[in-house]
């Protein structure tokens, strides 16, 4: 397979119904037939039927069967099918800007060798604008998965790839990159994110949680036990 320039990378689990959605977005934001993208959805069963429409939709789409049950296992098994020398890691429930294509390769040509987007929540509620604004931001809690991290493959493949954990695959990829790629780039083009979370709990029990889980990670919690007790939190 020829080289491209970006390989995107989409981890899916039960996510068939926003899927359509995000491969809309990324026909509007580059023809993910050219000769420069390509498009990898790790999926966790091959017997699934979720996806067969869209399989059929579009044959330009690359799939990773039997990827794993985790994020973690399904983005590292889709890079092993990537070209591309950069990746870029989206959810399925997450809409990128349509110029986000265009910013990573800009800065990548720069000498940033990776980054992630500022988000934007689906509902307006001034509580939920105050969370995204400080998404503009690197800090210690920048870096989560909802912020579509993009990365150098070599830089990647560097730091030994997604770590096999449960939960805070995203923030301990970045810790690693911080020691070996030097400074990442946030560039505020934001994403849509959905505020489904928020909804189903009180405002303030999700900032809190959030932090809690960031705070017993960085203090070596039993990662298992940490995931439990965030979908005890939160459900999901």
């Amino acid at each position: 397979m020829d080289s491209k320039v970006v390989s995107i990378v989409i981890p899916v689990i039960n996510e068939s119904g926003t899927l359509p959605v995000l491969l809309d977005r990324l026909v509007q934001s580059a023809d993910i037939c050219d000769d420069k993208v390509e498009v990898i959805i790790a999926v966790s069963d091959r017997d699934t039927t979720d996806y067969q429409s869209l399989m059929q939709q579009d044959p330009a789409i690359r799939w990773a069967f039997d990827a794993g049950t985790s994020r973690a296992q399904q983005m590292n098994s889709a890079v092993d099918l990537c070209s591309g020398e950069l990746l870029w890691f989206l959810h399925a429930d997450v809409l990128p800007h349509l110029d986000s294509l265009d910013a990573i390769v800009r800065t990548y040509r720069e000498g940033v060798r990776y980054g992630w987007f500022s988000y934007a929540f689906d509902q307006q509620d001034w509580k939920l604008a105050v969370n995204a604004w400080f998404t503009r931001f690197d800090g210690r809690h920048a870096g989560g998965g909802d912020q579509c991290i993009w990365v150098e493959r070599t830089a990647f493949d560097s730091v030994g790839r997604y770590a096999d954990i449960p939960i805070m695959e995203d923030f301990d990829l970045v810790e690693r990159l911080r020691q070996t790629s030097g400074h990442p780039k946030v560039l505020r083009l934001p994403a849509q994110v959905s505020a489904r979370k928020y909804k189903h709990n009180n405002y303030w029990k999700v900032n809190w949680t959030n932090l809690v889980a960031l705070w017993r990670w960085r203090r070596g919690a039993d990662l298992y036990q940490l995931k439990s007790w965030y979908r005890n939190q939160l459900g999901g």
